[in-house]
């Protein structure tokens, strides 16, 4: 449930927008603010991360602002059309769209962002921008596994320091969860779980 804490004027007036604006102009508006804004690139700031968490929040709530119209709009075409042609745009409005070429560039720099912070053991700041670019774009495979990959390689920190087992075990049931598929990930985290038993005994 989106918090609120913010009303939806100032939410399209943090990311300078105005209430027309489309999904895609809300998530290139805040994707911009969000490479300036966060925390982890502002350290010296001691507002930034009040601020940060406030551009989340207005993000989300523009996102549902502009789904709903989206959804309105789709309602009021459907009742213009037989049942065949309902059925169809109703199964249009559910296709994930292809990431976008600016979108498959962030995603590249982010992905060799990820790789030097894991090679560096700082795995805290891999997860905080493994998360953030799950927001910035959802419902994406590849995405989706990378998140579970950066999990799982923070869980196995964790254990290797034999520290936070607790926390641990939170992120390797999370890296399952995002990619149940993998089997390679069930049985590297099943290595995991039995060594924190023997740690744990």
């Amino acid at each position: 449930m989106i918090s609120s804490n913010i009303t939806l004027e100032q939410a399209y007036n943090l990311l300078r927008l105005n209430p027309s604006a489309s999904i895609d102009e809300i998530k290139a508006s805040y994707r911009q603010m969000a490479k300036s804004m966060h925390p982890d690139l502002n350290p010296e700031d001691p507002t930034a991360r009040d601020r940060f968490n406030t551009l989340n929040q207005a993000y989300q709530l523009l996102l549902v602002a502009a789904r709903t119209t989206t959804d309105n709009l789709n309602k009021n075409t459907a009742t213009n059309v037989d049942s065949q042609d309902r059925a169809t745009s109703v199964r249009v409005s559910y296709v994930i769209e292809p990431i976008s070429p600016a979108d498959l560039q962030l995603k590249q720099e982010i992905f060799e962002s990820l790789e030097k912070l894991m090679r560096q053991d700082n795995f805290t700041k891999a997860v905080s921008t493994i998360d953030l670019l799950v927001k910035v774009i959802p419902n994406c495979q590849e995405i989706s596994r990378k998140q579970s990959e950066v999990y799982f390689k923070y869980a196995q920190d964790l254990v290797k320091q034999r520290t936070q087992l607790h926390l641990a075990r939170t992120y390797l049931k999370a890296s399952l969860k995002i990619d149940p598929h993998n089997q390679q990930r069930w049985e590297a985290v099943n290595r995991e779980f039995n060594q924190i038993e023997r740690l744990t005994k």
